[in-house]
C-alpha cells in the first residue's frame, strides 16, 4: 500500500459464498460516489478494498449504510 492510501476490510459471514455480485455491488456504490478503488481483494468471507484517505470517511459510511440496507431487506 502507497502512502495516502486507506484500506476498508468487510467480514462477511459465510452465506457471501453462496450470493454472487456483492463485490460487483460494493464497488459500484462506491464509484457512483465518486471514490476511486486502488485495490480490491477478496478472499473466503474477507473483502479488502484500498482507497485514498481523502475518500475514506464517505466510503466507510456508503459501506455501512449498504450493509445495512441489505441487512433489513434480509430480515423482513
Amino acid at each position: 500500500m502507497q502512502r495516502g492510501q486507506a484500506a476498508i476490510v468487510i467480514v462477511s459471514p459465510r452465506e457471501i459464498m453462496r450470493v454472487p455480485g456483492v463485490i460487483a455491488y460494493v464497488a459500484s456504490a462506491l464509484s457512483q460516489h465518486g471514490v476511486n478503488i486502488v485495490h480490491i481483494g477478496s478472499c473466503y468471507t474477507d473483502t479488502v478494498i484500498v482507497i485514498s484517505k481523502e475518500d475514506l470517511e464517505r466510503a466507510f459510511t456508503l459501506v455501512v449504510r449498504h450493509i445495512e440496507g441489505a441487512r433489513e431487506i434480509l430480515s423482513t
